[in-house]
């Protein structure tokens, strides 16, 4: 049975956000904060840093919806 309809349902949210956000203030970490809950459903839990390649990454935040 096929369920894929050929619609990926986050891109609506993608292709209507400015996806570079610059200066980094407060105005462009709400917009950040407004894309994530429309993305994500829930509000960042924390941010933690990733190791990829041996090289620390920080992150903006996860969600951890169970």
């Amino acid at each position: 049975m096929n369920v894929d309809a050929g619609v990926d349902y986050r891109l609506r949210t993608l292709t209507q956000a400015h996806l570079w956000l610059t200066p980094l203030n407060d105005e462009t970490r709400r917009q950040m904060d407004k894309l994530w809950l429309a993305l994500a459903g829930a509000t960042r839990e924390h941010a933690p840093t990733l190791e990829i390649n041996h090289r620390p990454l920080s992150t903006l935040g996860v969600e951890t919806k169970r």
